[in-house]
């Protein structure tokens, strides 16, 4: 029967070079198996493509940007989600970019600092302390309510997309070209945004996963070629 793995990126499929490198060994053996291997990551195409070019491994689909964007092996765009403009020139203000150590805006396939006739599937911030992003955090969830998505990183850094997106919707997209029953789609992460795709499909977290994941999780694994390994 096929399978479909879909592994979050950092701190999941990439800890470290070792452990990186074994990942892509059973993955290799998974695909040749006539399974399909997917990558959903928070990471921008660009920045996912940095640590391609490294470890030139191998998958069969991609998810960016939380969900908002789709592409596959050959770097095709199946899907996209864009930020409304108008909802974006309103958040915008609340942001406080001046005063920010860095921001940038994804697109589809670049990063960019400016808004002008740019498609922005994602937005990043890094602030210089933890009460500034506190700050900003809580006024935009009290201004827009559920219209978007706000993902924590670390060292004081946020990214936002659009509530209309998320993992789990990019995974049910995939579904419908690969034609896989949900019963044989298998996920692994560690992190907030990989919340609503470990609940919905049959998932594992990473021992050094967040609490709130770890809820939903049919067991921990140290390394996604644990995971791997059995599905093989």
């Amino acid at each position: 029967m096929k399978k479909l793995l879909v592994s979050d990126f950092d701190r999941t499929f990439y800890i470290d070079e070792k452990d990186i490198k074994n990942n892509i060994k059973y993955v290799n053996l998974f695909r040749e198996n006539n399974n399909i291997f997917l990558i959903a990551t928070g990471r921008s195409y660009s920045s996912f493509k940095e640590v391609l070019n490294k470890f030139n491994f191998n998958y069969d689909y991609l998810i960016l940007d939380h969900g908002s964007l789709i592409m596959d092996s050959k770097d095709n765009i199946l899907y996209k989600y864009i930020l409304d403009k108008t909802l974006l020139n309103k958040l915008i203000p609340y942001l406080n970019l001046d005063n920010v150590i860095n921001y940038y805006y994804c697109t589809p396939k670049e990063k960019t600092k400016e808004l002008n006739n740019k498609e922005i599937t994602k937005i990043y911030i890094k602030y210089s302390n933890k009460e500034e992003k506190d700050k900003v955090i809580n006024t935009i969830k009290e201004t827009f309510k559920n219209e978007l998505n706000i993902y924590y990183l670390s060292n004081n850094a946020i990214e936002i997309t659009s509530s209309n997106v998320n993992k789990k919707k990019a995974i049910y997209k995939v579904l419908d070209i690969v034609k896989i029953d949900k019963q044989n789609v298998y996920t692994i992460g560690d992190g907030q945004s990989d919340i609503e795709m470990i609940k919905e499909f049959n998932g594992y977290t990473m021992v050094n996963g967040i609490k709130e994941l770890k809820e939903y999780s049919i067991k921990e694994l140290n390394s996604v070629s644990e995971l791997l390994k059995k599905l093989i």
